[in-house]
């Protein structure tokens, strides 16, 4: 008998080798915590299995890997897949990491450190971006490709599973919890860990648990920045449909998103004089605000068709 801890990385990839390679060596250069013993599963979204080819390439990276194929296309359907995976070999801890990112080699001491300190289910790390090359002022003034960072131990409603990990107990033995009628919108992660919140599990920020995003020259552009603010508004309310849909909560977020309109507007206004990252920031919450509104409708935008780096 073990008293060992089974952390399993869940890595969905689709079509990036060279992220899915850069994430694999970056995860058997960390270090194990004491009590740990570390596991990857790998689900390629590709019908021809075309990550095997990465796989056999990079050879034994000094780490216990099992992939698999998820034919069905949809982000969802391969997390989906990671986890039914990781519950088979028995983990004790999801950890969610994706195929554009690669992680610091303290990522899963500080996820050890934090489960330890706060005594929380679900540990969210951060995620710091890093282009693919030197990215135009705008897009560095804004921040809009930067996530935001928090002090450590801070109480969170909602998670990304760009970099967060979670207790597998407190899924109750759902071996699919993303939500796959969001197959192509993202969200999925947010509508989770919004039933994980409402159900009483905490969720804390560990600011040093970090990950490093790649983000690929074809995002640096302003029309991406503002369907991506878009997509957070409609997915944000296309939750709400399914958890809370309740009148009171509908007008709070109808006038939510109406005064984010007219926050953005004024914005964008005072940009005419103060240039145009000013304006881009007005945009940005404009098309926030109508996010929040037209999702309310059910409606979602699909941004994962297409896919963004290599």
């Amino acid at each position: 008998m073990t008293n060992e801890q089974l952390a399993i990385a869940c890595v969905a990839t689709y079509c990036r080798p060279l992220g899915l390679s850069g994430l694999l060596k970056s995860l058997a250069m960390a270090q194990i915590p004491p009590g740990w013993r570390f596991h990857v599963v790998v689900v390629d979204n590709d019908v021809e299995g075309s990550a095997q080819q990465t796989l056999d390439v990079l050879g034994d990276l000094g780490i216990d890997i099992t992939s698999a194929v998820e034919p069905r296309q949809g982000i969802p359907f391969a997390r989906n897949r990671t986890v039914e995976l990781a519950m088979s070999l028995g983990a004790d801890l999801l950890v969610f990491v994706d195929d554009d990112e690669w992680v610091d080699k303290r990522w899963l001491l500080e996820f050890a450190e934090a489960l330890h300190t706060y005594e929380a289910p679900v540990v969210m790390g951060h995620v710091l971006a890093e282009f693919e090359q030197p990215p135009p002022s705008w897009a560095t003034e804004t921040k809009a490709f930067q996530r935001r960072s928090r002090p450590a131990g801070t109480t969170l409603d909602f998670a990304i599973t760009a970099n967060v990990l979670v207790r597998s107990c407190i899924l109750d033995g759902d071996t699919r919890p993303f939500d796959e009628s969001l197959r192509f919108s993202g969200g999925e992660d947010l509508e989770l860990f919004q039933r994980l919140t409402r159900a009483g599990h905490k969720i804390v920020f560990a600011p040093e648990a970090l990950t490093h995003e790649l983000i690929p020259a074809s995002r640096v552009t302003k029309s991406w920045v503002l369907k991506r603010q878009f997509r957070r508004g409609t997915n944000r309310s296309v939750v709400l449909r399914k958890h809370n849909f309740r009148p009171k909560q509908v007008v709070k977020r109808v006038v939510a998103g109406i005064v984010a309109i007219g926050q953005g507007c004024l914005i964008w206004l005072s940009g005419i004089v103060t240039g145009e990252t000013v304006r881009l920031r007005g945009g940005m919450r404009v098309a926030y605000g109508l996010g929040l509104v037209v999702g309310l409708a059910g409606r979602q935008f699909d941004e994962y068709r297409a896919t963004h780096g290599q």
